[in-house]
């Protein structure tokens, strides 16, 4: 089953459809409801990574340099690179989300490899 959970943003969407319908016509309303989605779109789009992101983007790198042509465990990076496996498992995960890194499980044990 798919996530179906809306947002704010899908909800005031939907909200401003309905009042600009010809049954309703609050095109008032409508505005109002248009103006607190573009408040939301400025508060995404003004967002800035913190100290915690811009470190973690960093240690991504150093992963995908470590890793490099081969198949790794995690248990392997923590040895090389001395972060706690918690840690890596977690970036690991989103590197795999994003595209940026290949998970296969072989004998229960998975390994990593740059995409």
């Amino acid at each position: 089953m798919a996530n179906t959970k809306k947002t704010i943003k899908d909800k005031f969407i939907e909200v401003e459809s309905i009042l600009r319908r010809e049954d309703v016509n609050r095109g008032d309303l409508a505005d109002f409801i248009k103006g607190r989605i573009e408040v939301l779109d400025n508060k995404t789009a003004s967002k800035k990574a913190t100290e915690k992101q811009k470190e973690n983007e960093r240690i991504k790198n150093t992963l995908a340099e470590t890793i490099g042509d081969r198949k790794v465990t995690v248990g392997e990076l923590v040895k090389e690179t001395g972060y706690s496996s918690q840690k890596l498992s977690a970036l690991l995960s989103q590197m795999v989300k994003a595209g940026e890194v290949n998970r296969e499980v072989e004998k229960k044990v998975a390994y990593f490899s740059v995409a």
